[in-house]
């Protein structure tokens, strides 16, 4: 894209029913410039497990123009659902139906799917339930649950971290007493806190955990001033009972290893330790699942820029430790806007190794399937 290109971007937002996204502008400029792309150094061992992914281009498919983010996860009534920022969802565009944060319900299979939009966008029953964006959704028995980040596009987007539930499939939503703000002083004078917390995906419903606990990644700030990739880049985890997920004082910070190697929880956010993390090539936003037919917990993120840059972690247990399985930078098949990669645990194959991945591309919603070659296997 031209700096024209840029220019353009910026006068035909200004009659979109919302101001132009700080975001998608900054994205814009950035894709102008010129590639500051370069080698890429994995900060943790490679995968014994998984010795290479292989992506099948001609599967991809895109839906929603100018809607972005598209966290997923997958409910007790056998359907999918999930979010997006800034568009008009599914059958909307960046103009049409355009709400900051809309919910939608994807039925069908891999190849088939429908997306639908519940809470906001165009052809919706219902109003979009408020502002801010959203990385974080999960399906906990019959409810849903979602992170609100902030109530706008950046900068505001870094303002507080809030949960919000649904009774109803995604057509209401009201909040829950459980918000992290560093303003409001949940973290210590120095510290920016966190963004963008993401619910670790099990099976349908929440099925198959492996304890009583809901888990949270979250990344930290750094600096909440632009929409870089964060340097030094530090991801969190959280957790919290499933029936005190409503309950503030129930989480708990991962805060480093002890001596045999089990993990340490702490009740203060100023305690808590990364799980995982990349000083010099840093991450962004995050998806995490658990793979159960290999037993490995999957983690996506970006690094460098985002430009066309993914990478894929691994690792025994939601706290480690990690090993690399795959990172790549491919503008042609993941767009210049990447934002989250995340792993469809209801259309992963038996044997858990033939897999769909949704993104953003371009703006837009995208999935496209793909295959885990095992290690010392075909």
């Amino acid at each position: 894209m031209c700096w024209s290109a840029v220019a353009l971007l910026l006068a035909t937002s200004l009659f979109a029913a919302e101001a132009p996204d700080p975001e998608a502008v900054a994205d814009a400029a950035r894709a102008a410039a010129p590639s500051r792309q370069r080698s890429f150094q994995p900060p943790y061992p490679q995968s014994s497990v998984i010795a290479r992914v292989r992506f099948e281009d001609g599967s991809a498919r895109t839906e929603a123009p100018g809607s972005d983010i598209w966290p997923m996860t997958w409910a007790a009534d056998g359907h999918l659902y999930t979010a997006w920022g800034d568009g008009g969802g599914f059958g909307g565009t960046n103009q049409k139906g355009r709400v900051l944060l809309g919910v939608a319900r994807v039925t069908g299979g891999r190849r088939d799917y429908i997306g639908r939009n519940i809470a906001g966008g165009v052809d919706a029953p219902n109003p979009a339930p408020f502002g801010g964006k959203s990385e974080g959704f999960l399906a906990l028995g019959p409810r849903l649950y979602l992170w609100r980040d902030g109530d706008k596009s950046s900068p505001g987007y870094f303002k507080f971290c809030e949960l919000w539930r649904s009774d109803d499939f995604g057509a209401t939503w009201r909040p829950t007493p459980v918000r992290f703000s560093q303003p409001e002083g949940d973290f210590p004078a120095g510290d920016a806190g966190m963004f963008a917390p993401a619910f670790l995906q099990f099976g349908q419903a929440y099925a198959g955990a492996r304890d009583d606990y809901v888990y949270v990644y979250a990344p930290d700030i750094v600096d909440p001033t632009h929409w870089n990739v964060r340097l030094p880049g530090r991801i969190n985890l959280l957790r919290v009972r499933r029936d005190r997920i409503e309950v503030k004082s129930g989480y708990e910070f991962f805060a480093g290893n002890t001596p045999r190697g089990e993990p340490r929880w702490a009740a203060a956010p100023a305690e808590r330790q990364p799980v995982w993390a990349d000083a010099t090539q840093g991450t962004h936003r995050i998806a995490v699942s658990y793979n159960a037919p290999l037993k490995r917990y999957l983690l996506t993120t970006i690094t460098i820029d985002r430009s066309g840059w993914m990478s894929i972690y691994d690792a025994p247990e939601p706290w480690g430790p990690w090993t690399h399985v795959h990172t790549e930078h491919n503008a042609e098949r993941w767009g210049t806007l990447t934002i989250i990669f995340t792993f469809v645990n209801k259309w992963l194959s038996a044997d858990g190794r033939d897999f769909v991945i949704v993104h953003t591309k371009n703006d837009r919603w995208a999935t496209i399937e793909g295959r885990f070659e095992l290690a010392g296997r075909q």
